[in-house]
């Protein structure tokens, strides 16, 4: 059999690069290794090499990528799903007025029973007015989480999850008071707490107590149908 001799040299140069690439202390690695070297010298095209790789990631030893990674990047994935994490700079921009939105922000918190009752009427609210009809404009309920940071993977996102709500979720952790202050000089902090802004400049109003769901709809629907 005549053997190409630089085909033979360029597939063992790949291979030394690809060994290099992953993690030598796996016993699995070492026994690829030793495969693909037998590949090369059979001169099998070097595509086949690569169709390992999968393999190996799936085994948490694809490259020098930890196990633990792979899963913090997958609950980071969970995270952006079912709530945004923003800070207080973001959360200020959905307060302000958008010509064609009427925005309702509702703050709440899981450890808030008065906030968990008041929820499904404001996602209500949500399903009823986001798609605007004739005459009218459309609605945006938002809830922002006030929680503890450290809650968010455990308690939160399944909170979130298990509820399907349709309104937008958004996680923004415990306020400072300066924050407080910007959202209402009239909020001393305490929940459920909503901010309604309407479609033009100085339509804002602020409730810091429960709202029954006819109460809130008469709130907003001075803003959708000015």
């Amino acid at each position: 059999m005549e053997v190409n001799l630089a085909r033979l040299l360029y597939n063992i140069v790949v291979c030394i690069f690809f060994f290099e690439t992953m993690n030598q202390s796996s016993r699995s690695t070492t026994a690829y290794s030793m495969l693909f070297l037998l590949l090369c010298f059979f001169q099998l095209p070097v595509p086949v090499l690569t169709q390992s790789m999968p393999l190996l990631a799936q085994s948490g030893t694809a490259g020098n990528i930890p196990s633990s990674s792979i899963n913090r990047q997958r609950a980071a994935s969970q995270t952006r799903t079912f709530i945004e994490m923003m800070n207080f700079t973001q959360v200020q921009t959905l307060m302000q007025p958008n010509a064609d939105t009427v925005r309702v922000i509702n703050f709440w918190a899981t450890s808030c029973r008065p906030c968990i009752e008041e929820m499904p009427d404001f996602d209500r609210l949500h399903r009823e007015y986001s798609t605007p009809q004739a005459g009218t404009k459309s609605l945006q309920v938002v809830f922002v989480s006030l929680d503890f940071k450290r809650d968010v993977e455990s308690i939160v996102i399944p909170f979130v999850k298990k509820r399907g709500f349709a309104a937008r979720c958004v996680f923004l952790g415990a306020p400072k008071s300066a924050e407080i202050d910007a959202v209402d000089a009239s909020w001393t902090g305490s929940m459920p707490a909503t901010l309604i802004i309407g479609t033009k400049p100085g339509q804002r109003m602020f409730y810091e107590r429960k709202i029954p769901y006819e109460e809130l709809k008469d709130f907003v629907k001075t803003y959708l149908f000015p």
